[in-house]
């Protein structure tokens, strides 16, 4: 079966370093010279400053994050990410039956394991560290959402996929109407036709969807001609 693991909680530790090795893995990489003046130690020591400047004030006073990395800073989201992979190595190798297949993007992975085990590997995953929880959520109907795809199984064994929207979705978009430059209108229909064509695992599904958009778009206020405009339906 396949399950949806999120990730509730904030990294820990991003901003030493020190568990995950940024140092070790600056001093083998031999490329550093040509890129930049600064050794691994240098480097460390600015990455841990910038990661480490987690000062605010509310209400006049002085606080500081103590877990986690700096918010708002650029690298923050890629200190995470390293912080993460070498979280999910650890994770999956040390398990007694690895999962077939585990993909993360962000807080989300999908995750395609024997069903039997899927209590035993969140409760695997919840076990390294103190600050990274997950929740799991399974297959229902033969299908499963993970972002804006819902995937599902055939009989055959084979998967399709198409756009997924949560039940409070409410297909509000950009009005025609609303004084903003055209270009940007013509943006919302090549977005939504082109995530259709991307989603989309079969001409079925695509016929669907392109329906679903253009009634949507309809009730926006879109016409036949603007669709048009937008070279989008041809």
């Amino acid at each position: 079966m396949s399950c949806v693991i999120r990730r509730n909680s904030l990294i820990h530790q991003c901003a030493s370093g020190r568990k995950f090795g940024y140092r070790s893995l600056l001093t083998a990489d031999d490329t550093l010279d040509s890129r930049t003046d600064l050794n691994p130690q240098q480097v460390t020591d600015l990455l841990s400053t910038c990661l480490k400047t987690t000062y605010f004030i509310y209400d006049g006073k002085y606080y500081i994050q103590r877990e986690g990395a700096a918010m708002g800073s650029p690298v923050s989201p890629i200190i995470a990410n390293l912080f993460m992979e070498n979280f999910e190595e650890k994770a999956i190798t040390s398990f007694h039956t690895p999962p077939r297949y585990f993909g993360r993007y962000v807080d989300d992975a999908m995750v395609i394991i024997e069903r039997s085990q899927v209590d035993s590997f969140t409760h695997h995953l919840n076990s390294i560290h103190d600050s990274i929880k997950f929740t799991v959520e399974h297959e229902s109907n033969n299908s499963i959402a993970m972002l804006d795809t819902l995937i599902s199984r055939n009989a055959d064994g084979s998967l399709s996929f198409s756009v997924y929207r949560k039940s409070t979705h409410t297909d509000q978009y950009l009005n025609f109407a609303s004084h903003q430059p055209l270009e940007h209108k013509l943006g919302v229909i090549r977005t939504l036709t082109h995530r259709a064509k991307t989603l989309s695992s079969d001409s079925e599904r695509l016929e669907q969807e392109m329906d679903h958009v253009k009634k949507s778009l309809a009730i926006c206020g879109y016409t036949n001609t603007a669709l048009l405009s937008a070279d989008a339906f041809s």
